[in-house]
C-alpha cells in the first residue's frame, strides 16, 4: 500500500514514476492530489497487481474517462472516488457545446467559440491550463486578459460561457487565484458581481468589462 493523500508535489511525473518501479503495488491512494491529471492517471497503467485506486477530492477534466481505462486494462482494479454523475454531466454540456452553431472544434479536439467577425475564443479542449510556477510552488503570474470582446449577442454569449462551465468569461478577465478556471473563481467574480449591484451601480458582466 502506498498512501500519497493531500500530498502537494505528488504529480503525473510522479504517477509516471510509480507506474514504472512498482509493478507489486496493490493499493494506491491519491485523494486530495490536486496536481494530478486524467492524463497522468493512465501512466499508472504498467501496475497490473493494482486493486483498489483512491482519486477523492482531485477536480481535473476526463477523470472519469480515465479511471474506466485504468479499471478496463487492469482487470481487478477498483477505482474509488468517482463521482461518475457529474462526469456525465460534463459529457453531456460538452456535446451541447459542440452542437451550438458558434463553436468550432480543431484536429486536436481544442474548442473555440466563434464570433461574427470569424475570430476565435478558446474554451475547452487540450491545452494545459495549469500555471507555471515557481521553485515555491506558487503561481508565476502572466496575464490571460484579452482586450478583444467576441462580437455576439449578449445571450449567445451567456449561452456559450455556460456550457463551458465560464471558460468564455474567463478567458476575458483572467483568474484572481493565478490559477486555472475553478469554481472558487467564480464565486470571486459573483461576489464582485454582487457588491457593485448593491452600491447602486450598473452592472455589467465581468466578461464584457472593457480593459483599455
Amino acid at each position: 500500500m502506498l498512501r500519497l493523500a493531500d500530498c502537494p508535489y505528488v504529480d503525473d511525473w510522479t504517477l509516471s514514476r510509480i507506474g514504472g518501479m512498482m509493478e507489486g503495488l496493490e493499493m494506491l491512494d491519491l485523494s486530495g492530489c490536486h496536481r494530478v491529471s486524467a492524463k497522468g492517471l493512465m501512466g499508472l497503467k504498467m501496475l497490473k497487481s493494482l486493486k483498489y485506486l483512491r482519486v477523492e477530492g482531485i477536480d481535473c477534466k476526463n477523470l472519469g474517462k480515465a479511471a474506466l481505462l485504468l479499471e478496463e486494462t487492469i482487470p481487478k482494479l477498483k477505482v474509488l472516488g468517482i463521482d461518475y454523475e457529474h462526469e456525465l454531466e460534463d459529457l453531456e454540456a460538452n456535446i451541447r457545446l459542440l452542437e451550438n452553431p458558434n463553436v468550432v472544434e480543431d484536429a486536436r479536439g481544442n474548442i473555440f467559440a466563434e464570433d461574427e467577425n470569424g475570430r476565435l475564443f478558446y474554451i475547452g479542449g487540450n491545452v494545459n491550463e495549469r500555471p507555471a510556477v515557481c521553485d515555491n510552488d506558487k503561481p508565476i503570474m502572466t496575464s490571460t486578459i484579452r482586450r478583444e470582446i467576441p462580437k455576439m449577442s449578449d445571450e449567445e454569449f451567456e449561452k456559450i460561457d455556460r456550457l463551458s462551465g465560464g471558460k468564455l468569461r474567463h478567458l476575458l478577465v483572467g483568474s484572481p487565484s493565478g490559477y486555472e478556471w475553478n469554481s472558487q473563481v467564480c464565486l470571486c467574480y459573483t461576489a464582485v458581481e454582487q457588491i457593485l449591484s448593491r452600491k447602486g451601480n450598473r452592472v455589467i458582466h465581468v466578461s464584457r468589462l472593457s480593459f483599455d
